[in-house]
């Protein structure tokens, strides 16, 4: 095992990179060093600086530990299952995807992006499948960017730019209108959005699990700095913080606080009294942000290293070289008991002790905060990231 600890100590300069990962499949990286001056926040905002220590993790372990739900990833061009508590492997669905898989709030829905490339252009569709019977149903149009929110309720919006594309300087996302609407799986029937944020050119909008608020991404590279907060019981947006560098951000599972990385440290801010707490990463990035089901977690990659934040008592745990460190960072999934994550990899620090290899990654089972490994699957594919449902 690789572990490295750390005592933070102050805030120092970061390699920022701004992911604009959107429907698109493509990532714009942009690098820039920035003082923690340079963020200014509304000053009704109140800020509380927090120095979590970065610790090691025990000794890990090869026992295997039940934990419900199952796991879906991606073998051999196929999406495969496995039952966490017995180990049994299905072949759910025989298609290649090229995209992120989702998973519904309720369990009963898997879904991902199909790219089809012609000639001339490269098209996507949003397509699920019913994780108890393997049946495959397509979401959307074929259209040159789509991108898809759950509903609590398990329906599905769908969002489809028939033009999407770069401007010839390369500089500026440019998106045509948007269509909106909501699938209803069981019925195959889609209704018109009744509430959605229209996303605007070189940002992104990212839903609430919850579905009652919004938040407007900001490219600070691209000349959009502003992270504001769109919700269905306000009038006016709410202007979060002005960033002259974004990293990530992801919403908690109860909507009630927004998670974002800039200039080496993690903001949380709290919608509901406006809160924005700040915590000191110690020279760390933090992409791929992943809040805990019970929100008490929230893990991010650093490099090749995984690490897991205790929001209560503000202590970082870094497992280093645990990731493979190859294509675009994935946020991992938790378990639906907030005790695990799920991380398909054949990174050197986790190969040493199930004994993988690159020509066939392991699926592991990483337990938070102790660091035990259970391998439960291998020759799968790492650049698609594993997800875990109920």
């Amino acid at each position: 095992m690789h572990i490295k600890s750390f005592r933070v100590l102050s805030i120092g300069a970061v390699i920022v990179a701004g992911l604009l990962v959107f429907a698109l499949g493509m990532t714009l990286l942009s690098q820039n060093k920035q003082s923690s001056a340079d963020m200014p926040v509304p000053s009704t905002t109140s800020i509380t600086t927090a120095q979590p220590a970065i610790v090691s993790p025990t000794a890990s372990s090869v026992t295997p530990s039940p934990t419900a739900g199952y796991i879906y990833f991606s073998r051999g061009r196929a999406i495969w299952k496995i039952d966490v508590s017995s180990g049994q492997e299905t072949l759910l669905l025989n298609r290649h995807i090229t995209q992120r898989m989702s998973i519904s709030p309720d369990g009963g829905w898997l879904s991902y992006l199909v790219s089809e490339e012609t000639a001339s252009e490269s098209l996507r569709s949003i397509w699920m499948v019913d994780t108890r019977t393997g049946a495959e149903k397509k979401a959307s149009s074929t259209v040159q960017a789509v991108e898809r929110v759950w509903l609590p309720d398990s329906r599905l919006m769908v969002i489809e730019w028939p033009e999407w594309y770069l401007s010839d300087d390369g500089d500026t996302l440019v998106k045509g209108p948007a269509h909106y609407a909501i699938f209803d799986p069981v019925t195959d029937q889609s209704v018109p959005a009744p509430w959605y944020i229209p996303s605007p050119d070189n940002a992104a909008i990212l839903y609430a699990p919850t579905f009652n608020c919004a938040a407007e991404r900001p490219y600070p590279h691209l000349g959009t700095k502003m992270l504001r907060v769109f919700c269905m019981d306000a009038s006016e947006p709410t202007t979060v913080a002005k960033l002259n560098s974004l990293v990530d951000l992801a919403w908690s599972t109860d909507g009630k606080a927004l998670a974002f990385q800039s200039e080496g440290a993690i903001y949380i801010w709290q919608r509901e009294t406006g809160e924005l707490r700040e915590i000191d990463l110690n020279r760390r990035s933090a992409t791929a942000l992943s809040w805990s089901p019970d929100d008490q977690w929230l893990a991010f990659q650093d490099g090749q290293d995984q690490c897991v934040l205790h929001l209560q008592n503000e202590t970082v745990t870094c497992f280093e070289g645990y990731l493979s460190g190859i294509g675009t960072p994935l946020a991992a999934f938790w378990s639906p008991d907030s005790r695990k994550i799920v991380l398909a990899t054949c990174a050197s620090a986790v190969c040493e002790q199930t004994g993988c290899d690159c020509s066939s990654p392991s699926l592991v089972a990483l337990s938070i905060p102790d660091g035990e490994v259970v391998e439960l699957a291998t020759g799968v594919e790492f650049n698609i990231a594993p997800v875990w449902g109920k």
